[in-house]
């Protein structure tokens, strides 16, 4: 009879079920997005906002001026109490300069004639509190300095002192720093790294016909005491948290077809390190699991699974790594766990973009499965790799144009 009441109320509870809408992320896309001119002083705002909700963001621009620019991140689109302002060429072309809304100064160093009057290209990350300004055409950092207590800003503004021109790209979505795969049913992987921080966020995706496992635990195994996400649960119905291993859920909550096993769903996670734990689909900030637990654990590792199903996982980094070195570099391959598994290589040029160069005759340029097989047949089976962007190495694609090598790649911890 308890198992007949149970099915009655977990139709009922499907047959009202409101569920959320799945939004698969796209990945980063090179093409500007705003051009923008400024002779009035006055900020802009309105531009693409920022991927924060994973604490971190990598905005790529490009501006041409002879004084201060300022580009300014806040917690809203317009004027508000949070926000970070970032000044190049500030003090009449001299400094280079970051200030809170409070007012205090988080950086301020000397980086004289840094405008040209022609353009020049720019990146700004943040990652957890940890600030980085630099060139995009060549990677190099102009500084960098850490805030430990940062705004979770979104939104983005331009202005200058004089006359500007900008370029902004669309912020990227980044790429993932490890993948593994399940098909050991039931098995629970402890293969990654230590997570740093006692609060964290994480993004992930996950390919699977049905139940699916995410655990997070102070040990580096599967043990007494665990947070353990499961989405997909009882035929693709239900998504669950489990607070003890062999316990049932303290938390379940209708999710239909949340898991997909011809593509992968993209999901968030995030832990306040005081026993507060969500978790989400990507693109909808409201969580589909809202736990606070009044014994919280410090959790410093995680392991997957999937139950009656195999599954693929990827794991990605909080921010976009730039991908790509100019013709004559060397771009450094590194997998802390794992093995390099080159995805896409070029070597040629696509954009104007990437390494600007008078010489970027071409951009129509390159053979990505050639580059891609080379690159592949030059680092199958390492940890490490480095790769010539040269024509020594790879031929020349496209005479009289300067070329850039652009890798994406993962770290593969697979059967």
């Amino acid at each position: 009879m308890k198992a007949v009441i149970f099915l009655a109320l977990s139709l009922a509870a499907l047959a009202s079920a409101t569920f959320p809408t799945y939004v698969i992320p796209s990945g980063y896309n090179p093409k500007i997005s705003e051009k923008i001119n400024i002779d009035d002083g006055k900020m802009r705002y309105g531009l693409p906002a920022l991927p924060s909700e994973r604490g971190c963001w990598y905005l790529r621009f490009k501006v041409k001026a002879k004084n201060t620019v300022q580009i300014r991140f806040s917690t809203e689109d317009g004027d508000c109490e949070n926000y970070y302002d970032v000044f190049i060429g500030m003090d009449n072309n001299r400094l280079t300069c970051v200030q809170r809304s409070t007012g205090k100064w988080l950086l301020d160093i000397k980086t004289p004639y840094i405008l040209t009057g022609e353009w020049q290209y720019f990146y700004i990350s943040q990652s957890y509190g940890h600030w980085s300004i630099g060139y995009q055409s060549n990677n190099e950092e102009i500084a960098s300095f850490y805030d430990d207590d940062v705004y979770p800003v979104k939104y983005i503004g331009i202005s200058s002192i004089e006359w500007s021109h900008w370029s902004i790209y669309h912020p990227g979505f980044g790429h993932n720093i490890v993948k593994t795969d399940i098909h050991a049913l039931g098995e629970y992987k402890f293969i990654f790294p230590e997570i740093p921080y006692k609060k964290f966020r994480m993004l992930f995706a996950v390919k699977a016909g049905g139940h699916v496992s995410l655990v997070f635990s102070p040990s580096n195994g599967y043990g007494p005491n665990i947070y353990e996400i499961m989405f997909g649960v009882e035929g693709n119905t239900f998504s669950c948290l489990r607070r003890k291993e062999g316990e049932k859920p303290v938390l379940d909550v209708v999710s239909l077809d949340i898991m997909d096993k011809g593509g992968y769903r993209y999901f968030w996670v995030t832990y306040d390190g005081e026993g507060h734990i969500q978790a989400g689909l990507y693109g909808d900030s409201t969580p589909i699991l809202d736990y606070q637990d009044d014994n919280p654990l410090t959790v410093r590792y995680w392991g997957v699974t999937s139950i009656g199903c195999e599954s693929w996982w990827k794991f990605y980094t909080l921010c976009p790594d730039p991908q790509y070195v100019c013709q004559d570099e060397q771009f450094h391959l590194h997998c802390a766990y794992g093995l390099v598994d080159v995805t896409y290589a070029l070597y040629g040029r696509e954009n104007r973009y990437y390494c600007p160069n008078a010489h970027a005759k071409s951009v129509d340029c390159g053979d990505p499965e050639a580059a891609l097989a080379k690159i592949r047949e030059h680092c199958r089976g390492q940890q490490e790799c480095v790769v010539d962007a040269s024509n020594d190495f790879f031929g020349n694609p496209c005479s009289g144009t300067s070329k850039y090598l652009r890798i994406e790649y993962t770290c593969c911890v697979c059967n």
